[in-house]
């Protein structure tokens, strides 16, 4: 299962880069205490229409649609909730607020946010119809009557662009796409937003879904900072687990927030060969476990992502791990279905296994230490990235010498994303836990701090794992029950 955005529409006849129609649902809301009844007069002028093709779509509200007030006088945020009172370009805002209000009150008009005014864009499904369309605008109470507030129209601005991806390898349309996960090579890309404060949360945006998108297009709401010639980073994931990785340049102006953008991005197709000769594609991310409504949810989780890591809450089988509900460490001993499993829909994807009678045939082993790479490209980059020491770079067979900066062959890599979009793998240092009656991690001053630790499989084995001591990178084998990170791998057909 892949986690779901949590709100935003736009026009499903069209693409615009305005608001949304859905169906329409009479809204009723009740007065109670001291609870003010309000009506804010809303035209949509500030949202631009755009054309695609013949189509041109005409920005409309939903009835559903949540809207928040933010008193910026008091400077409170109202737990009230408004909706629009039509389905249609202009409308009113309606429904109950619960602070105290007076006539003069500029008012902040949060729509389609959290409760909390925040927008979150980091984990979008990529369709039309839930693509996030945030926007905000502002009014003054012209006056307080009894219950009653009464205010001046708004006008509602975008809080961010729409973009269609369409990705290309070889000059042909990927199609099928399952996972695409974005980043900025300056640290522009906002994962939320606080409307309220004006403040950002940086990071990578992730769309996934577990179907196939209509005419091979993906679409995102994203914000972004000013990021004038920025290098974006694609890493996209086919229907047959195929992992393409590629970037594209930003306007020389930077994205304009309430823009459409329609950009086709080139991409590559990054393999690693491996013991058995089979070249196989690695996950855009660690696995990670999400416990929502009961139901286990797997995902690829971004670079650096340590859920629950130093937890040390026992269980003596797979049910009861649950009771852990959000880990990317998993022990072996009672989750050992997961050496196979389907993500977002895609068979295959597996823990890198041993395909011989010796230790050389681990597959983990075969890419740090036999494979064979182009002039000028390692087996293996072992890097400081800052804030994490001791993370790996693995480069793909494709690598070529130009991809090789001299912050890799130093040691000291302040920009890793250009490398992702060049097809290398990050590992990073993990730590591990292990069990012997009771759990312990690797304490700080310990060398474990300085490793990875990643499982491999070997038969019906739990004790294998990859990891890279001063001695180098190699597959290892403990005694004692553990708990580890997963990194899949998909073989390429």
């Amino acid at each position: 299962m892949m986690r779901k955005p949590l709100f935003g529409l736009i026009a499903i006849a069209a693409i615009c880069t305005g608001l949304a129609s859905c169906t329409k649902e009479s809204i009723n809301e009740e007065l109670s205490g001291n609870s003010y009844s309000i009506r804010i007069p809303v035209q949509n002028t500030a949202t631009k229409a755009v054309t695609e093709g013949t189509g041109k779509a005409v920005s409309t509200f939903r009835t559903t649609d949540n809207v928040y007030v933010y008193n910026e006088s008091t400077k409170v945020l109202d737990n009230g909730v408004l909706h629009p009172s039509d389905d249609a370009h202009e409308a009113s805002f309606v429904g109950t607020l619960n602070e105290s209000y007076n006539a003069g009150n500029v008012l902040r008009v949060l729509y389609n946010t959290g409760s909390n005014g925040v927008v979150d864009y980091s984990s979008q499904d990529g369709s039309l119809e839930d693509v996030i369309d945030a926007g905000e605008g502002e009014v003054t109470i012209a006056s307080v009557s009894g219950s009653v507030i009464t205010t001046n129209s708004a006008t509602i601005d975008n809080l961010q662009s729409i973009f269609k991806f369409t990705f290309r390898y070889g000059g042909a349309e990927i199609g099928g796409i399952r996972f695409v996960r974005i980043f900025s090579g300056d640290n522009k890309l906002q994962a939320q937003y606080n409307a309220n404060s004006d403040t950002a949360t940086y990071g990578p945006v992730t769309v996934s879904r577990d179907s196939n998108p209509e005419n091979n297009c993906i679409y995102a709401g994203l914000r972004f900072d000013a990021n004038p010639s920025d290098v974006i980073v694609f890493q996209v994931v086919d229907e047959n687990g195929k992992v393409y990785s590629g970037s594209k340049t930003a306007p020389a102006t930077g994205f304009a927030i309430g823009k459409f953008y329609n950009t086709t991005v080139d991409v590559n197709l990054y393999t690693f060969t491996v013991a058995s000769g089979k070249k196989v594609c690695f996950s855009p991310g660690d696995l990670g476990l999400e416990i929502i409504n009961s139901e286990s949810v797997y995902s690829f989780t971004e670079p650096f992502t340590n859920w629950a890591q130093g937890n040390t809450t026992n269980y003596n089988n797979a049910s009861a791990a649950k009771a852990v509900s959000k880990r990317t460490w998993f022990d072996f001993y009672f989750e050992s279905g997961l050496a196979n499993n389907t993500l977002y829909g895609i068979t295959g994807w597996r823990i890198p296994n041993r395909a011989g009678s010796t230790t050389a045939s681990y597959e983990w082993n075969y890419l740090v230490n036999s494979r064979t790479m182009n002039a000028g490209v390692a087996l293996y980059y072992k890097v400081t990235i800052p804030g994490y020491q001791y993370c790996l770079l693995l480069p793909p067979d494709e690598a070529q010498s130009s991809d090789i900066g001299d912050d890799l062959t130093s040691g000291t890599v302040t920009d890793y994303v250009k490398y992702l979009g060049k097809g290398f793998v990050l590992l990073f240092n993990t730590n591990r836990a292990t069990y012997s009656k009771k759990w312990s991690w690797g304490s700080n001053t310990s060398s474990y701090v300085q490793q990875g630790f990643y499982w491999t499989v070997y038969n019906n084995s739990n004790r294998y794992y990859f990891t890279w001591p001063s001695s180098g990178p190699k597959v290892d084998w403990m005694s004692n029950r553990m708990r580890n990170h997963i990194r899949y791998v998909h073989d390429v057909e």
